[in-house]
């Protein structure tokens, strides 16, 4: 999938698929695997191109080509590495000096 990514329409999709990010359900204590094909099924229905009925009903054959797989693979997995990164600590104001109790003069 990655040659496939080489294609111009395909950096276009996976940029489209990226913008549903914070949408996104990231299971996790699953598999790797398990993790990324949840995540690039759910990029699929929220793009329109697989139907809740479909997944219900196992019908997924032929329903999406392999370049827009490609590029829901490629998105799932950024998605996800920046998922996984650790979130940086909200700044904090600087300790304010402590008053010793008496009053300046």
């Amino acid at each position: 999938y990655k040659q496939l990514m080489q294609l111009p329409e395909s950096m276009a999709l996976h940029d489209e698929f990226t913008a549903y990010a914070p949408q996104l359900y990231i299971a996790e204590n699953y598999s790797p695997e398990t993790i990324l094909n949840n995540t690039v099924l759910q990029l699929l229905v929220m793009h329109g191109y697989l139907l809740l009925e479909d997944l219900t009903s196992g019908s997924l054959n032929g329903k999406v080509n392999r370049e827009i797989l490609a590029a829901a693979i490629t998105a799932a997995e950024q998605i996800i590495s920046e998922h996984k990164k650790p979130k940086a600590a909200p700044k904090q104001a600087p300790p304010k000096a402590k008053d010793s109790g008496q009053a300046e003069v």
